[in-house]
């Protein structure tokens, strides 16, 4: 799958379209998630966080927290002091101090 491609999420209403590369990050919302895209929509989708990890290109997208996945080309930088990602719409997203390092292999951190 690539970042063009488009999707059909399930909703309570039906269905709603949107291009994998819109996916600013995905929250999870007990046995939902919640999809933010680019042009400020909020999808509630009957997928949950897990679900649409499997889903969603890995070299795109990580698992920061138990209740995020977020699309690498929306961050913005990483604050050690927060343990969190600044992303581009002003959103802050914790990182778990376990993903830390798993992070730091995802973006391609230079030591």
């Amino acid at each position: 799958m690539d970042l063009n491609e488009v999707i059909a999420l399930p909703t309570s209403e039906g269905f709603s379209m949107m291009r994998v590369g819109d996916i600013i990050y995905v929250k999870s919302d007990g046995n939902y998630a919640k999809v933010y895209l680019t042009d400020r929509r909020m999808i509630h989708t009957n997928k949950n966080l897990t679900e649409l990890e499997r889903i969603l290109p890995s070299k795109q997208f990580f698992r920061s927290h138990h209740q995020y996945l977020i699309n690498k080309n929306e961050i913005l930088s990483y604050h050690k002091a927060e343990s969190a990602l600044h992303l581009k719409c002003n959103e802050v997203i914790p990182v778990a101090a376990r993903r830390k390092n798993a992070l730091k292999t995802f973006l391609g951190y230079i030591e």
